[in-house]
């Protein structure tokens, strides 16, 4: 069976940080994001964490730092780092424009 995606992934690099609310207790963790649609992105982090998971992770959009809720729904080792898919779970109307305002602009330079 062929995936079907919503949204086209954009490949893109940035720092982010993660918070997830795991069985463990809150988890605080760095990571790079390395793709990002108007649904979700992915994140490739030192630590693992155990999915399903909600949380938060901080992006920059436009100069400004702002937290996006997630749920992380899957999570794969790399051979170097884990790489955590995340979906945007119900983002705020402003923050789903900030998202849609940074895939297209990374979406400009990809195709430039």
């Amino acid at each position: 069976m062929i995936e079907q995606r919503k949204y086209e992934r954009i490949r893109t690099a940035g720092s982010v940080r993660l918070m997830a609310d795991t069985s463990e207790g809150l988890r605080v963790v760095s990571g790079h994001l390395v793709d990002l649609s108007e649904g979700g992105c992915a994140i490739l982090t030192q630590t693992r964490i155990e999915v399903p998971a909600a949380g938060r992770i901080q992006v920059e959009v436009g100069g400004t730092q702002i937290w996006l809720p997630i749920v992380m729904r899957s999570v794969c080792w790399l051979g170097r780092a884990w790489r955590i898919g995340c979906a945007f779970d119900r983002p705020t109307d402003d923050k789903q424009r900030a998202v849609r305002a940074l895939v297209w602009e990374r979406q400009k330079l990809v195709r430039s």
